[in-house]
């Protein structure tokens, strides 16, 4: 049986955290959280760089040792930077989502989202 994967963003990560997401979103996360899931280096970067006060500086350590941590590859750096270069950001969007290049999608926007991996 194929086990679902979840790629989780940053703001998603800490509204979850931060019990600030909608009771459905929370268990939808509670969900993802009980799978496996999975960040950027990118988001671990913001999440773990973000000022907190020390209790919830520990939570956000503790949440980043319980998460698979995906690396950027030097080819999925290049797309990226291709990508930033060539095609306009609306139409990026959509290219994105219907070809399920999650890292790149990662690399390039900054809004709260959670993608489910195929």
């Amino acid at each position: 049986m194929e086990r679902t994967e979840y790629l989780i963003d940053t703001n998603a990560v800490i509204d979850y955290l931060g019990k600030k997401l909608p009771v459905s979103g929370m268990a939808f996360m509670n969900h993802v959280m009980d799978t496996l899931p999975i960040v950027s280096v990118i988001t671990k970067i913001e999440v773990l760089g973000f000022k907190a006060p020390g209790s919830y500086d520990q939570l956000l350590t503790n949440f980043m040792q319980d998460v698979i941590v995906l690396n950027l590859t030097d080819e999925i750096v290049a797309v990226s930077i291709n990508i930033r270069k060539t095609i306009k950001p609306s139409f990026l969007i959509l290219l994105l989502l219907l070809q399920r290049w999650f890292m790149v999608l990662l690399c390039l926007l900054s809004t709260p989202l959670i993608l489910k991996i195929y």
